[in-house]
């Protein structure tokens, strides 16, 4: 499969997901943010079939917490369970749309439960990267493992 193909459809797959959950548009973006521990979260998902690997997700708290404030309105104080929770139930969403995309109909996947990680640059081995943003707030995701080399 080309780049451009799995390129654009993870573009899909993230405007989808994120536009049906926060109703905010979400752009494609050539510069990554760099990003501190202190003010950013990382989720990591593992698929377990039909290749290993993970989805990584890297993003601002000020952004999950626009999102969650756009699902939880009457909410003034959100808690860090309540961001960890959005941010992992994201990914799973993004995760779960860009296979069901990307993979032949007949193939089916399996994910793991996202997990809330350690701020880390992800292995460039075996890696797909993808940089966006959601209301000028640059957050990015990442494919990486023997999935990549199956697309």
């Amino acid at each position: 499969m080309d780049l451009e193909h799995i390129n654009k459809t993870m573009l899909t797959a993230t405007q989808e997901s994120i536009e049906s959950l926060a109703f905010a548009e979400v752009y494609a973006s050539t510069d990554p943010t760099p990003m501190s521990s202190k003010d950013c979260l990382q989720v990591q998902m593992d698929i377990t079939s039909p290749a290993s690997g993970f989805f990584i997700l890297q993003a601002p708290t000020a952004m999950l917490e626009e999102i969650a404030q756009t699902l939880f309105p009457a909410t003034e104080d959100l808690s860090e369970t309540q961001i960890n929770d959005l941010a992992s139930e994201l990914l799973n969403t993004i995760g779960g749309n860009f296979l069901s995309k990307i993979l032949p109909e007949s193939t089916s996947f399996s994910l793991g439960l996202p997990q809330i990680m350690t701020l880390t640059t992800p292995d460039e081995q075996d890696q797909l990267s993808w940089n966006f943003n959601l209301d000028e707030i640059s957050f990015s995701l990442y494919l990486t493992g023997e999935i990549v080399c199956n697309l």
